[in-house]
């Protein structure tokens, strides 16, 4: 009897005779499924809709200890309702534990949805300017009280509900810090931010030398550095900052600053307003006369410009035309011969005869070899003091002959 020999699981005689092993079937197989799983996975990626909706990537975050029932519920709602809670995970209200209850009200412990949103625990929905900004004045109350004193929310008071609100320049709920560059209040930020109310302003000052500064560096006037940020008054408001008694003090405060606009760092003189102060101008305005020409007179407000820029209303082409502006007179091209922000240190006590190398109001005040606004100053400041001396003088004679006459008739 011939012995048997035992079955190979491992091999499979084929018709031609050759084994194939089992391990080799399976991967097959495995390579046939997967493949066709590839298949039906593109298929189904194709029949999808383009406008399917897709889960958001990021989840929001949460403080630790404060109730999320808004931003549960929120986040999982449609592209309009959820952004807000995104949103405001990256403003400076999360990192200060503000939440969305200390702006629109409600239980944001209840998990129900009718007591979370009830009228009877303080649910207000999307709050009015007028309601917005004194929710705002609850943590703010500095900047809500210099607000409440301005032209925005007077105009807000009087129906104009256009009027600029809290939200309106600081945002709704991505709130940023000032330092940050995607804030609406950033240097860089701020003219497009006050320009969609104030169109025409923002278009003219794109054109000046403040802008390009705040480009260079965001050393540059702003539209805050001027009117203020909150407590933003009427040019006609003798608090306001650009009322004409405390224009000139409201731009010195950045040009008299040596740090940043000195002439060895940017070319811009720091005496502008001591040599203001000193000129008739402003010696007329002291006295009440509010007609006299202020730093927006000349320099204009917004398009402020270099004098060496042709376009600039104090460029010395331009000069007749910004004093023809007060001064309608034959004169106006003289006039405007004269030295802007003179002062008596510019002149020299000099005898010159040879003007070739001065600018025409430089050469204005000579007569003949005298500089005229070194003479004429020096020349009151001996005869006033000389003047008082002698009054003085004889004050004290009349008052000792007085004496003496008294004395010797007792």
């Amino acid at each position: 009897m011939e012995a048997r020999h035992p079955i190979r699981l491992s091999q499979r005689t084929s018709s031609g005779g050759r084994a194939v092993p089992r391990t080799r079937r399976t991967v097959r197989r495995i390579a046939a499924a997967g493949f066709l799983l590839a298949l039906a996975a593109v298929a189904v990626l194709l029949l999808l809709p383009e406008d399917a909706p897709t889960e958001r990537p990021d989840e929001p975050e949460y403080q630790e200890g404060v109730p999320t029932s808004c931003s549960d519920c929120h986040a999982n709602l449609s592209q309009n309702l959820s952004q807000p809670v995104f949103d405001f995970n990256a403003s400076v209200h999360f990192t200060e534990f503000v939440t969305c209850v200390d702006c629109h009200g409600g239980d944001p412990t209840a998990t129900g949805l009718i007591d979370a949103m009830s009228p009877d625990r303080g649910y207000i929905g999307i709050p009015d300017k007028t309601t917005l900004n004194a929710q705002c004045s609850k943590c703010h109350s500095i900047e809500g009280a210099g607000y409440r004193s301005g032209v925005h929310e007077e105009a807000l008071r009087q129906g104009n509900v256009s009027s600029a609100s809290c939200a309106d320049c600081h945002g709704v709920h991505r709130i940023l810090p000032v330092g940050d560059a995607n804030s609406t209040i950033h240097p860089l930020q701020e003219p497009s931010t006050c320009g969609a109310c104030h169109a025409g302003a923002m278009a003219e000052y794109g054109g000046g030398v403040h802008w390009r500064r705040v480009q260079d560096d965001l050393e540059g006037a702003t539209c805050t550095d001027c009117h203020r940020s909150h407590d933003i008054l009427p040019k006609e408001d003798d608090r306001s900052s650009v009322h004409v008694d405390n224009e000139a003090e409201t731009c010195a405060a950045c040009h008299s600053a040596a740090a940043s606009i000195s002439g060895w760092y940017y070319g811009v003189k720091t005496d502008r307003l001591q040599t203001y102060q000193e000129s008739f101008h402003s010696r007329a305005l002291k006295f009440g006369d509010d007609r006299v020409a202020t730093c927006s007179d000349c320099h204009e407000n917004h398009d402020v410009r270099a004098a060496t820029d042709p376009g600039s209303s104090v460029n010395p082409a331009n000069l007749p035309t910004t004093c023809g502006k007060c001064h309608t007179t034959n004169y106006s091209e003289r006039i405007a011969q004269g030295l802007v922000h003179d002062r008596e240190a510019a002149h020299s006590g000099e005898f010159r005869w040879d003007k070739d190398g001065l600018t025409p109001a430089e050469q204005s005040y000579y007569l003949g070899p005298f500089d005229l606004g070194y003479w004429v100053p020096l020349f009151f400041q001996i005869l006033i003091p000389s003047v008082l001396l002698t009054l003085l003088l004889v004050v004290v004679l009349g008052n000792v002959r007085t004496h003496l006459e008294e004395k010797r008739k007792r």
